[in-house]
């Protein structure tokens, strides 16, 4: 019995230490999608070292509810943009989504990004990175982000970034294992 015990406890602690390795352990939100989440405050989250670095960096604004990560993440002129199923084409004002991620609890908003392909070309990068929001467990939306982010002064922080909608139809519990699938 007491052998058990010590196999089982190697085991978890094994598993654990591999997560922390990874990118720290993961936080449940909602039909078994699962978060890395290592945030513990802003100084701990923003990383300007990699085009995706700075990505997930601004993504940590939403679960930290710190809009301040914005202004360190993104550049003085960024733009949003959402692209509607329909084609339109939405410029989505950075106070006022700024105001909003202020406005939320720490830990409700959850942005899990995957599959992130990044193409880069001397201080120019495009982060693709699909994604899925959930809010207090639930997911609430889904679809693919854009990023065009640039080196300068020796950090790569985000020009620009675009989300596209997904349709009524789409499931956002399971877009992940059905995006690219299409």
């Amino acid at each position: 019995m007491r052998f058990t015990k010590t196999i089982i406890l190697l085991l978890f602690f094994a598993f654990f230490s591999k997560e922390v390795l990874a990118g720290g352990p993961t936080v449940p939100v909602a039909s078994g999608v699962s978060v890395a989440n290592k945030v513990t405050d802003a100084e701990d989250t923003v990383d300007l070292s990699t085009p995706e670095a700075a990505v997930r960096s601004l993504l940590s604004a939403f679960y930290l509810s710190d809009p301040s990560i914005t202004e360190r993440v993104l550049l003085e002129d960024a733009s949003f943009h959402r692209v509607k199923v329909d084609g339109e084409v939405k410029t989505i004002d950075l106070n006022e989504w700024r105001d909003w991620i202020g406005k939320q609890n720490k830990g409700d908003i959850v942005e899990e990004i995957f599959d992130v392909k990044v193409s880069e070309f001397v201080n120019l990068a495009s982060v693709w990175a699909p994604f899925i929001i959930s809010r207090k467990g639930e997911i609430f939306y889904c679809g693919v982000n854009q990023f065009t982010v640039v080196k300068t002064n020796g950090e790569w922080r985000i020009i620009n970034f675009v989300d596209a909608d997904t349709n009524e139809e789409t499931d956002c519990a399971t877009f992940k294992e059905t995006h690219g699938k299409e």
